[in-house]
């Protein structure tokens, strides 16, 4: 690799490191969240407030799957709701580690695959933390996530689910680095490095 090409990517790759954003995906403008549990829409957070919102049409035909990737680094402090509407006595969110879910859903969560976390989101418990609930924290003895108080690096398998009238949802999953973030000044720094290493050469 040239001295130049050296330089140019350390300075792409710490101004990269600086820009990536959390994600606001609001199935309205970007698409259905998928129903299809074998592929759940991908969710890769960044540290920050992430906003996941969508609509689920009631019944048995609307199953909204996801996929939170949690990358190195970072991990999940609280999953907030900061809008709910409709449903009958509230939407179910349910959360189990890896990929997908363990096995096929059932329209009826109480026959949920398991072992799985789960809380119910409603008009009533806005701008309350469901991750606790998810987790089993008052019973940390449970699987699958045994009262963790953060979902650390790895992927976990969402699932959205109202079997009464149509609901509507907005959930914030709050994300925190677990190694601190570079300051500007120094990030300046690092860059002014690289291209004294590269008038030198």
């Amino acid at each position: 690799m040239s001295a130049l090409t050296s330089s140019t990517f350390c300075i792409i790759t710490i101004a990269s490191s600086a820009t990536a954003a959390p994600f606001n995906y609001d199935e309205a403008f970007l698409g259905d969240i998928s129903n299809d549990y074998l592929n759940p829409t991908s969710l890769v957070v960044d540290a920050g407030n992430n906003i996941l919102t969508g609509a689920l049409s009631g019944g048995t035909n609307d199953l909204d799957m996801f996929r939170l990737i949690v990358p190195q680094g970072l991990e999940v402090t609280a999953i907030r709701i900061l809008e709910f509407a409709g449903g009958r006595s509230g939407s179910y969110l349910l959360m189990q580690p890896g990929n997908t879910l363990s096995s096929a859903p059932s329209n009826d969560p109480s026959t949920a695959p398991g072992p799985i976390g789960f809380s119910i989101l409603s008009s009533g418990a806005i701008g309350s933390d469901v991750l606790p609930v998810i987790t089993f924290a008052s019973a940390p003895s449970i699987a699958p996530f045994f009262g963790a108080a953060t979902l650390t690096e790895g992927s976990y398998a969402g699932w959205l689910n109202e079997t009464g009238p149509a609901s509507t949802y907005k959930l914030q999953f709050e994300v925190a680095n677990t190694i601190p973030e570079p300051s500007t000044s120094l990030l300046a720094g690092l860059a002014a490095i690289a291209l004294c290493g590269l008038r030198r050469r």
